[in-house]
């Protein structure tokens, strides 16, 4: 069974001067799915402060951390980003930013699920979600 790249070779092959137009739509489809892949992932700067159960009243030093996210378009519409559980526990500040872009924009953790170390993030900023 002959796929249809496989005829477009063999009609190339008997004819050189004919262009297949398939073959050229095949690639050039490549070439724009590649470029939605890296505009899809999303950078996730993240600041955590450990709790201090011992003695609430003080926090311990802060860190901070790197991940990545991706996003997501839910039933209703509503379009969040979805993490690692792990990279935003306990976090104080979560920022995300995306290809090829400068600016970050603050996410709130909307929830997380430490079992299957999965959380899901909300970005209020509309102009983050333009050609996303």
């Amino acid at each position: 069974r002959q796929t249809k790249a496989m005829k477009c070779r063999a009609e190339a092959s008997t004819s050189p001067r004919r262009i297949c137009q398939a073959a050229v739509d095949v690639k050039a489809k490549k070439r724009r799915t590649g470029t939605n892949i890296h505009s899809s992932v999303i950078k996730v700067f993240v600041s955590h402060i450990q709790p201090n159960y011992s003695q609430p009243w003080c926090s311990d030093a802060q860190t901070s951390s790197t991940s990545t996210a991706f996003p997501i378009r839910l039933p209703g519409g509503e379009k969040r980003l979805v993490t690692n559980a792990h990279s935003v526990e306990h976090a104080a500040l979560v920022q995300v930013k995306r290809h090829h872009y400068e600016q970050k924009w603050v996410a709130k953790v909307l929830c997380i699920g430490p079992d299957c170390d999965l959380a899901l993030l909300e970005v209020p900023s509309a102009d983050f979600w333009k050609g996303l």
